[in-house]
């Protein structure tokens, strides 16, 4: 098995809707209730706040993405991903071969380059949504040879446009 990565970075806020019926039972009975001076301005500093928290850490959809292996090592010559999802299409530019396989909500990505190079595909989506999670499970140099360890590896996604 091979080092996971990650394909970004998690928020920064974590906000988690079960708290949300609880912050508005909170909120009405401050400004409902107690009837007092300070409740209503109080009450709309609360709800800017929360709207705030709600709005940060949203990622942009999109329905398809860029992405490159990152190595601390160069040039590559084969790489062995394993996505979170299914997916319409994985493709890669000229010189390079793709081999995909989906099961149980995971798609094994298998890309090979003709020359060592830097490896880039381009994965669409069934629908508009956020990077999925990557995991590097081998890559290899470009005379075969396994790299060990797979420390430093990274896949960075871009988001392509419509």
């Amino acid at each position: 098995m091979g080092l996971t990565e990650r394909c970004h970075q998690p928020s920064a806020v974590s906000f988690q809707l079960p708290l949300l019926p609880l912050l508005i039972s909170r909120l009405q009975t401050e400004v409902f209730l107690m009837w007092h001076p300070r409740a209503l301005p109080v009450a709309g500093l609360v709800l800017v706040l929360l709207a705030s928290v709600m709005g940060c850490g949203t990622e942009p959809l999109y329905r398809s993405f860029d992405a490159s292996v990152i190595s601390p090592n160069g040039l590559e010559g084969a790489v062995v991903l394993e996505l979170e999802g299914t997916f319409l299409g994985v493709t890669a530019p000229s010189g390079s071969q793709v081999f995909t396989h989906a099961s149980e909500g995971v798609t094994r990505v298998v890309i090979v380059l003709t020359n060592p190079g830097n490896i880039q595909f381009t994965l669409t989506l069934d629908d508009l949504g956020e990077a999925p999670d990557v995991r590097i499970i081998e890559v290899a140099d470009g005379a075969n040879e396994l790299r060990v360890p797979l420390r430093g590896y990274r896949v960075e996604f871009t988001g392509v446009a419509p």
